[in-house]
Formats: structure tokens, sequence, C-alpha cells
């Protein structure tokens, strides 16, 4: 691919708040400010309109609520899309864009290079997992190019969905040089010191039941008493998580903020973040929390975790789901904290700058 000539589009579902909607926004980004012609296509639905690089052309995409009839109108609209444009490189990202991308390519008869990037683990736990891994399959068969964007990622793909070609593994673009700057603007919500901070959808895969039960075990020594333990986000799991809360006695010390914008000044002034999924399609959170300096305690999930703090090296891992364990790794981190600079020149391989040239150079890898 010629830098200043050649034009990339990418396709993703949404641009609401999630961790594949984000790289895709810094990757379009990155690309249109090193001279591309970009086009994000995507519904009108999202928080990240505003972030995009005035220089990326949006192409709305349609998204009834019924998955079906997207799937069939959204081959419709982008296949006119790859007829009138002819893009050199088409990536996708997300199961239903990977679908309704690599099909729309194929009825098209496109010269298009399409490159499928997996965001998640394949599971195939589920009837209606197991039905979009038999599409996925097919799918990627047929793709110019693999990302996954982490190992366990890749090794998911290959064991859930047969995949045998080469997968390119490259992690989320998701570093922000100003998120020291941020940290320093004022908590939406205002906490006291002394607290431990967590991140994610209250759902049950994030597993914030058994870091709130690994907090009230962590609060049975005198010391620790003073700390209260701090969720940002939201999400269907609220009300089981109240009641937890409520049941364990501890209403003044572990609060359900919500969805917060700003989660730096949270990230940054807690004595710690932990992380206690039971799997992460990457975990950018990790990477956020790693750019102001905060110390971490992960779960040894599958997915980024792992991949980001380099198996234990810039954070402490835990089994998955082992309360007591994350109980000891809570009070052994908070009395050893890592040195901030180490953490922070950590998160800056995870940058846009880094990882952009990474996915450039792939690019046009699979376009020539």
């Amino acid at each position: 691919m010629k830098d200043n000539k050649e034009s990339i589009a990418l396709f993703v579902p949404t641009l609401l708040g999630g961790g594949a909607e984000k790289v895709f926004v810094n990757l379009a980004n990155y690309f249109a400010e090193h001279k591309h012609k970009v086009w994000l296509l995507t519904s009108k639905q999202g928080i990240y309109f505003n972030s995009l690089n005035k220089e990326v052309e949006v192409y709305y995409i349609n998204k009834p609520a019924n998955f079906f009839v997207y799937y069939i109108y959204g081959i419709i609209q982008v296949a006119y899309f790859l007829w009138r444009h002819k893009p050199k490189v088409f990536m996708c990202t997300l199961t239903e864009a990977i679908l309704i991308g690599s099909t729309a390519k194929k009825v098209t008869f496109s010269k298009t290079a399409i490159i499928l990037r997996q965001a998640f683990i394949v599971t195939t736990s589920t009837k209606i997992e197991r039905f979009f891994v038999k599409h996925l399959s097919r799918a990627y068969k047929n793709a110019d190019g693999i990302i996954a964007n982490s190992p366990d990622t890749a090794d998911s793909l290959k064991e859930k969905c047969g995949v045998k070609k080469e997968i390119k593994v490259l992690p989320n673009p998701v570093y922000n040089a100003d998120a020291l700057n941020l940290a320093k603007e004022k908590m939406e919500k205002e906490v006291n010191d002394n607290f431990i901070v967590a991140v994610g959808n209250l759902k049950k895969e994030k597993n914030f039941e058994c870091l709130i039960n690994a907090f009230s075990i962590f609060r049975q020594k005198e010391e620790n008493q003073k700390y209260q333990l701090v969720i940002l986000g939201e999400g269907p799991e609220r009300i089981n998580l109240t009641k937890q809360i409520s049941d364990l006695g501890l209403e003044q010390k572990v609060h359900l903020l919500g969805f917060i914008k700003n989660p730096y000044p949270y990230l940054k002034n807690a004595n710690l973040f932990v992380l206690s999924s039971d799997y992460e399609g990457f975990g950018n959170v990790l990477v956020e929390a790693l750019s102001v300096g905060t110390s971490i305690v992960s779960t040894s999930c599958q997915g980024g975790p792992g991949y980001i703090l380099d198996n234990g090296k810039y954070g402490k891992m835990i089994p998955v789901n082992d309360c007591e364990l994350l109980a000891d790794g809570i009070s052994e981190v908070l009395k050893n904290p890592l040195e901030e600079d180490v953490l922070i020149n950590r998160a800056k391989d995870f940058s846009v700058d880094v990882v952009g040239e990474k996915y450039l150079s792939y690019l046009r890898t699979c376009a020539n």
C-alpha cells in the first residue's frame, strides 16, 4: 500500500462504548493522520463519534434491531459500498461486522483485501455461540488476513473455528498519552482516600461477585478496614451485586458508581486497581491503569491480561474465581506496589503510534 494514496475501510457495528469500538476509532484516526483515505462503516449509535478525526468519512449502515434483518440489509449496504468505493483494504471487527462484511465481499466478487479482526475469546458454551462459530469459521476461511488481539484470542480461533491460516497478533492501541492530564480532572462522584478501584460492565463474566467477597475477606484484618472498594460501570448485575453488598454489611464500604465518562482520576488516585474477570477480550482498562502508574492485581483469565501484564511482570496475577487468593494478592500489592514509571512505560507499548504502525504494515502485506 502506498501511504498517501491507498484507501482503508473499517467496519464496526456501532460506536457504543466498547473496547473494539474504541480501537477502531483510534485506528481510523491514525490512518487518516498518515494521509490515507479512511472510511468508517458503522450505525448511528455511539458515544465515540466526537472522537473521530474530521478526515475520517463515516458511511452509515442502518442497523435494524432484528439480527437476521440486519444481516440481510447489512450485506446489501456493505456490498454497495464495496462496489462503489472499491477500498484497497476492508477491515471488520466483532461478529456482526465479520459475517456481514465477508459475505458482502463474496457476493460482489470484490478485489478488496478483507481483514477480519477477532476482538474476544471464541466460546461455544451456548447454542447461539455454536451457531455463530459455524458461520465465523467460513468467514475466516475466506479472509485475506486475520488479526487477533492476544495470543489467547488467536488460540481460540484455531481451536473453535478451525482456522489454519496464519493469525497476526496485534494488541489494542489504547494507551492515551493524555491520561495523566485527564487524571487531574475532578472526580464525577467524590470518594474518600484509601480506595481500591475496579472498572467494567456489571456482567457475570467480570465476576465482581468474587471481588466483593475478596474485599470482605481482605477487610477482616484491622489494618485494612480503612480501605473502600469503588466499582465503575453499569450493567445487568447491579441488583445482584447491591444485594450481595448489603448481605455482607458493606454498604458504606463498597460503592457502585455507575458509568463514569473519565475514569482516569479514579485510576490515578486509587491505591490499587483490580480486574476480577472470568475472561476478557483484551482488557483495555489494564492499559488505562498502567498509563497512570497504578499497581494492578488481575486474574490470569483467558484473553489479554497475561499478555498486557507479561505474565505477572507488571502486575500480580491470581487464578480465576479464587476469592481468598485475590484477597491475599490485594494485601500483598498494597504493601509492595510497583514503580509508577515502570508501569507507565509498559502502557506505552500499547500506544496508537506503536500499534498503528504495526497495523499499517500488516495491511500493506495483505493488500499486496
